[in-house]
């Protein structure tokens, strides 16, 4: 089964990941396709292809993937949209509904997640796999109090509201998920940055003070949950 990871700086954490998974299954081939912040916004479609529209986004797709410049969706068996700005939003128990509904489509319209999606769309009308930002680390596991809708019910209703055919979202491992919706220090722990590598640079790791990104051991998780969800689904 051939699988494309398309997405933000979080494709590395996936990245780590799948080395370290990998070798579970070896009927997959993984190939990423990442760029930092909003970079992929000048990806667009072309011919069949997902085409960079500028260098420095060509040179991240290459140093991500091996050495490919553009992205046909046609040759993967699973295409997945991983970061890209579609984050899950803490939202506390008590606030009213049409808070949450106000919230959910903010965060839907904002992140490039949809807009890739809806290209996507015009060169194809396979399934598309949403996953999500990682929700944010605890740093020394800091704890919330207070009640927060539970992590199945934004994400499900995420979900529900996701304006493109045939989109199905995958869910952030329950082991990686605390009580407050924030991840465990553990897992962003040593978590390095998507250039690590690129132009001759060693590997840049973030600072101890970073909560957005995670490391290969969330990657690792990620990977065991979602992958044979995805060769049941294609193989059904």
């Amino acid at each position: 089964m051939k699988i494309c990871i398309i997405g933000s700086s979080h494709v590395a954490s996936l990245k780590l990941g799948w080395g370290l998974v990998r070798d579970q299954f070896p009927e997959h081939e993984v190939t990423f396709f990442g760029a930092k912040g909003s970079t992929m916004r000048n990806l667009r479609p072309d011919d069949g292809k997902m085409v960079p529209l500028d260098e420095g986004l060509a040179e991240s797709l290459a140093h991500t993937s091996g050495g490919l410049t553009v992205i046909e969706p046609g040759a993967y068996d699973a295409v997945v949209l991983h970061g890209l700005g579609l984050y899950l939003p803490r939202l506390r128990q008590g606030l009213s509904k049409a808070v949450i509904q106000e919230t959910l489509n903010d965060v839907t319209a904002r992140g490039l997640t949809l807009k890739i999606a809806m290209r996507l769309r015009t060169l194809t009308d396979q399934k598309l796999w949403i996953s999500a930002n990682p929700l944010e680390v605890a740093l020394d596991d800091a704890h919330d109090s207070g009640a927060f809708y539970p992590y199945e019910t934004l994400i499900a209703e995420l979900e529900r509201r996701f304006p493109v055919q045939d989109a199905v979202f995958l869910r952030q491992p329950p082991e990686t998920i605390g009580p407050d919706l924030r991840a465990p220090q553990r897992f962003g722990s040593g978590s390095i940055a998507l250039r690590s590598g690129m132009a001759g640079r060693g590997v840049l790791e973030h600072s101890d003070s970073e909560t957005k990104h995670m490391n290969g051991e969330f990657g690792r998780f990620w990977m065991l949950q979602n992958l044979p969800l995805m060769g049941q689904t294609v193989a059904a």
